[in-house]
């Protein structure tokens, strides 16, 4: 089993156990101990909602038992139904789908410990004692979403300081070792080269238009009638239309792998830095 399904399989598991669990005990244990287990690093490793195998009410069903292990801690909050519960989990849904529920997850648990700061002057965001639509997308969503970006630059600054091994010369009995199992192989018959294959890098592309639009909506520079990730998404996918040629899935998936190759290899075209400026590059 891959690493990558095994991953997924947890996610899985992990939201059919508490759903299924009855007991409230048990449940704010099992919760709990998922909280603790998370991090902003690990988050990155989860799959991305809209990619679980798993019906939507399901996966609705585990944001509300969040939302409500949550709101037990805030005094206004704490007698929250399961109808509230239940549309604060949808509007939830609809705007971090494409992050992973381990996100959601750390996200309340931080915002429930006082962790997680405000965009001004980085003092811990202030709930009042509410857990509500308006605590909610106003300040936890916000905060949490700068929290992962600083996190993903860091990952990508460590990947780039990453140098590969330096090697050590052959010495010349090596040399001459070699040199014979290259002859025997060459005998034999020479084995067809397998190409690494390259990661997916599609998510990485909607993860920096993630960036973009939490940088922008911080500065108060976001176009005209965009008000939701959503919103920004579609209006970057517009930006990369080909005339009377849309775009498939499939052709901005190769971009974004030739992207990452020559960005891995240093040979990206002068003034080329993100996924977006290369798009609009082969575009144009």
């Amino acid at each position: 089993m891959s690493n990558e399904l095994a991953i997924k399989q947890e996610t899985t598991h992990w939201i059919t156990s508490v759903n299924s669990n009855p007991n409230p005990a048990e449940l704010n244990l099992v919760i709990s101990e998922r909280e603790n287990a998370l991090t902003v690093k690990e988050v990155f490793n989860y799959p991305l909602i809209t990619n679980l195998e798993l019906p939507k009410k399901e996966i609705l069903a585990s944001i509300r038992l969040l939302i409500l292990h949550t709101a037990k801690q805030f005094r206004w909050s704490e007698k929250m139904d399961i109808l509230q519960a239940t549309t604060l989990a949808i509007d939830v849904y609809e705007a971090l789908k494409t992050e992973t529920l381990e996100d959601i997850t750390l996200m309340f648990s931080l915002a429930r410990k006082g962790k997680l700061k405000d965009r001004g002057r980085g003092n811990p965001i202030q709930l009042n004692g509410r857990l509500d639509n308006e605590t909610i997308f106003n300040q936890i969503v916000p905060a949490y979403l700068d929290l992962k970006a600083e996190q993903r630059e860091v990952n990508y600054q460590n990947k780039k300081a990453i140098k590969p091994p330096k090697t050590e010369p052959l010495t010349p009995e090596q040399k001459k070792e070699f040199a014979k199992i290259k002859k025997s192989v060459t005998k034999i018959g020479t084995p067809k080269e397998t190409k690494k294959p390259t990661p997916t890098t599609l998510d990485n592309m909607y993860q920096e238009w993630t960036a973009e639009y939490d940088k922008l909506k911080l500065e108060g520079k976001l176009p005209k009638r965009i008000v939701t990730l959503d919103d920004y998404w579609k209006l970057k996918l517009k930006e990369i239309e080909v005339k009377d040629n849309t775009i498939t899935h499939a052709q901005m998936q190769k971009w974004a792998n030739e992207f990452w190759e020559l960005r891995e290899q240093n040979k990206l075209p002068e003034g080329i830095k993100t996924y977006t400026q290369f798009f609009e590059w082969k575009t144009f």
